[in-house]
Formats: structure tokens, C-alpha cells, sequence
């Protein structure tokens, strides 16, 4: 199967690449990742990685802020973004840019 798709690694080391199981990484995520996503919904959704793992520290659970933020993206969440509504590579968020005004009270938004 490996020389046909032209493969250069000995077959013993797919063979056992193969075979084993979760790395403790990947089980350490998947405890993670009900714990963050909880906290982060209970918090309104609006928590960044920063103070998620803040969060998460006052709550007594040890855990580094790389994996929070790892763990963000690949659940898919984020915290809220201030200032701008509209983001700079649409034309709104062209406009907004130029005249330095990013979604303020006062904008007639149309």
C-alpha cells in the first residue's frame, strides 16, 4: 500500500502509528472542551481567550492560556470584538475606514 502511492517510510513505523491510540494532548482537549465551552456560554459569549482562561483560573481549573486559545478556535467560539460593526475588507467597512467612523450613534447605518 505504501510503495503504491510512492510513500518513503518504513511500513513498521505506519504499522505502529497506526495502532496506537489518542495522544494524552487529544485527551486532555476533549476533558477540556465541555469546561470552556460551559464557561464561555455561561459568561454571555462575550469573553476572549484572556479572560476565559482568567475565568477559568478563579474557577480552580489549571489550565494554560495556549490551550484555551487553541481550544476557542477549534471550537469555533470567540469573544466579542469592540468598536468596529463592519469589517474592513467589505465595502461598509471601506467606507467606515476612510472617514475614521466605525459604526458610532451617530452613523445613519442604510
Amino acid at each position: 500500500m505504501l510503495s503504491q502511492h510512492d510513500v518513503k517510510i518504513a511500513p513498521s513505523t505506519y504499522y505502529d502509528a497506526r495502532g496506537r491510540g489518542p495522544s494524552p494532548r487529544e485527551l486532555s482537549d476533549e476533558r477540556w472542551k465541555p469546561i470552556v465551552l460551559a464557561t464561555w456560554q455561561k459568561q454571555r459569549k462575550v469573553l476572549g481567550a484572556r479572560k476565559l482562561w482568567l475565568r477559568l483560573r478563579r474557577e480552580g481549573h489549571d489550565i494554560a492560556r495556549c490551550t484555551v486559545e487553541r481550544l476557542m478556535r477549534e471550537l469555533g467560539i470567540a469573544g466579542v470584538i469592540r468598536g468596529c460593526q463592519w469589517p474592513f475588507g467589505t465595502a461598509r467597512g471601506r467606507e467606515a475606514e476612510a472617514t475614521g467612523r466605525c459604526g458610532s450613534a451617530g452613523d445613519q447605518a442604510g
